[in-house]
């Protein structure tokens, strides 16, 4: 074999990866997005934040048939809500935006496949971990483990 189709057997699967990953980002950066601007919008309307996000979380629960219970809606909405005694009201948003992508979508799908319980969504609303930087805080990040037992079943 030629150095060229060494080299090209070795760099199409690598950009092709790299693309992918690309693509990923893009998709989740929109996502994430939209989340935001429905919570901006409900808050320009008057709502308070919880509000916002109970509503918000409430029709993402309906549309896409979560079976979330009204218990989880609310605690969802009230701790983020609450982070604003620590944070602004920016960065509450931003974290719930990261919280959505985090523990109910996976790559623009739903972990439908996998099923989200009401257990696994309060432990992870209720055991949120932050990084702090000049004021500004982000959600840790997971590991990846798909079947990490700290997650109810």
């Amino acid at each position: 074999m030629d150095w060229i189709t060494i080299i090209s057997i070795v760099i199409a699967p690598a950009l092709a990866f790299l693309l992918w990953c690309i693509w990923g980002f893009i998709k989740y950066k929109r996502n994430e997005g939209q989340a935001k601007k429905i919570v901006y919008q409900c808050i320009s309307k008057g709502m308070s934040l919880e509000k916002a996000v109970s509503l918000t979380f409430s029709n993402l629960n309906e549309s896409h048939k979560l079976g979330l219970s009204l218990n989880t809606i609310n605690k969802v909405a009230n701790n983020i809500s609450e982070l604003t005694s620590k944070m602004d009201l920016d960065n509450a948003i931003e974290i719930y935006a990261t919280f959505l992508h985090r523990y109910l979508f996976e790559m623009d799908s739903l972990k439908t496949s996998v099923g989200v319980s009401d257990a696994q969504v309060l432990y992870a609303i209720e055991s949120m971990e932050f990084n702090e930087r000049n004021g500004y805080f982000v959600l840790k990040p997971d590991h990846g483990e798909k079947d990490d037992p700290k997650y109810p079943r």
